[in-house]
């Protein structure tokens, strides 16, 4: 029955590959609920679910079909928008996209050199396992007075505008010619929660970023040029090898218990989206989440 989910979004990806043939952001969204339900399957396998809190007893039809319905309302629209040309603007519009491009990149810029020595600390902190005072020091700190002054920078460099600064360093690279200084600032605005994430040791903030780089890439792909294409692909492969490390080492830090599997985490995490959603749907807000201990206790 865990198999529902790959089975259906695999034949949705061929439909929609079938009536456009080329890669869009219908695909590129479809291809990882494609992972996603893999790894759903893997933890029925490798009957992970004790490990990651999960109840495997909330898994039931209907729950599963509604998660590929409610799915499928997002992707539908996603299809519908991948279908249609995107063109470049009027040139008159050039330098309103410059000036907010400028204004989200310094807004970045501030917080980023505000954040500086938390970065400095988060990191020698984490490399030492000391996360619990790292965490205390944070708690302490946000108890304090904050700098009004970066309030407009702060409101500049949350969501959307992360995503929006994503979109527009795209659109820059397939449409426009902007200097090299206003690229690489929108894309640090981009990223810049990501970074700060680095304060308490996040790794979603990342992950979601990756996800946004992953869906817009993709609905810009047959707007870049084969050269700019290869260009990202080489650093983004390096770029998620180095990621994939980092991510790895801060969760053996967090859960090492002699027995750790990183493989075990990545396709946890990955596939427990489908069990949470089934165990949401069956249980709503008291879900009784059923830990190793719990399972061992049953049987």
């Amino acid at each position: 029955m865990i198999c529902i989910p790959f089975i259906y979004f695999t034949a949705l990806f061929a439909y929609f590959y079938s009536e456009q043939r080329r890669w869009g952001i219908d695909l590129a969204a479809t291809s990882l609920l494609i992972i996603i339900s893999l790894c759903a399957i893997l933890i029925d396998v490798n009957d992970e679910y004790g490990d990651y809190g999960i109840n495997e007893y909330s898994v039931t039809l209907p729950s599963l079909f509604l998660f590929c319905l409610q799915w499928t309302i997002v992707l539908l629209p996603l299809h519908y928008l991948a279908g249609l040309d995107f063109h470049q603007h009027h040139p008159v519009k050039e330098k309103m996209l410059y000036a907010l491009a400028i204004v989200v990149a310094i807004s970045s810029i501030l917080i980023l050199a505000s954040s500086l020595n938390d970065i400095r600390e988060a990191l020698i902190m984490d490399m030492v396992d000391v996360r619990g005072a790292h965490y205390k020091e944070i708690e302490q700190g946000s108890q304090g007075s904050g700098n009004y002054l970066l309030v407009i920078p702060t409101i500049l460099t949350n969501n959307p505008f992360p995503t929006l600064a994503l979109f527009l360093w795209f659109y820059m690279k397939a449409f426009m010619k902007a200097p090299l200084l206003i690229r690489a600032g929108i894309l640090m605005a981009s990223i810049l929660q990501a970074i700060t994430a680095i304060t308490m040791s996040g790794r979603a903030a990342m992950i979601y970023w990756a996800f946004d780089f992953f869906l817009i890439y993709s609905f810009f792909y047959r707007y870049i040029s084969f050269r700019t294409k290869l260009t990202i692909n080489l650093i983004c492969s390096v770029i998620g090898g180095l990621a994939a490390v980092l991510f790895i080492s801060i969760t053996i830090a967090r859960f090492d218990s002699g027995t750790f599997n990183p493989l075990a985490s990545l396709y946890g995490y990955a596939g427990q989206h489908v069990n949470n959603f089934c165990i949401m749907i069956e249980e709503g807000g008291g879900t009784p989440l059923m830990t190793l201990a719990d399972r061992k206790s049953v049987v």
